[in-house]
């Protein structure tokens, strides 16, 4: 292949496309973004992180601690729920491409 696959342009000697065609696995354009309810303070809906493998994890981590620091008592049941996000453009990875900015991209074709 000549050129590139996004744009069309000459690929250079090392097939390599002379514009940038790198986007970030982050937090706002990732299918796991979700919104809670609008803040009582400031209105404002918040980000959080809906995954739930993220949100197993970080109460099997919660739990190690309690067990570790329960003072002769153990914990039978933990609600935890998502705090806001505090950095959307934070990568990580547990990412999945989200429809909305799929079908974004999608869009730009012409």
């Amino acid at each position: 292949m000549k050129n590139c696959r996004f744009c069309g342009e000459p690929l250079n000697d090392e097939g390599l496309c002379p514009n940038n065609h790198e986007f970030k696995k982050m937090c706002i354009n990732c299918a796991f973004l979700g919104e809670t309810e609008a803040d009582e303070d400031s209105g404002k809906r918040v980000l959080v992180c809906t995954n739930e493998e993220n949100k197993r994890a970080a109460l099997g981590k919660m739990m190690k601690l309690l067990e570790e620091n329960g003072g002769g008592y153990s914990v039978k049941v933990l609600e935890i729920e998502p705090v806001p996000l505090k950095v959307e453009t934070k990568k990580c990875g547990k990412w999945e491409l989200s429809n909305d900015v799929k079908n974004a991209v999608l869009s730009m074709f012409k």
